[in-house]
């Protein structure tokens, strides 16, 4: 298994794995979405790949500045794995 960046001709996969979790999401909607956040400096989305480049997991997160410390906060707004 190899993690690296989520890119945009992953739309159909990722859709088809946010399918599994119930949602609607067309791999179209969902290209959209991946233009929008790949694009964002405060997010970052990850692939898990398996030995022929199958996507079989994914997660989303969203880096948040803190007021009080020193150092971003992490969210995980997504999180699926096949």
């Amino acid at each position: 298994m190899n993690i690296r960046s989520g890119q945009l001709q992953d739309a159909a996969q990722i859709a088809e794995l946010l399918g599994q979790l119930d949602y609607a999401a067309t791999a179209d909607f969902v290209e959209n979405q991946l233009s929008r956040l790949i694009q964002h400096p405060d997010a970052q989305l990850l692939v898990a790949i398996d030995d022929i480049d199958r996507i079989i997991g994914f997660v989303s997160l969203h880096f948040i500045p803190q007021l009080g410390v020193e150092g971003d906060f992490c969210r995980i707004s997504y999180f699926c794995v096949d």
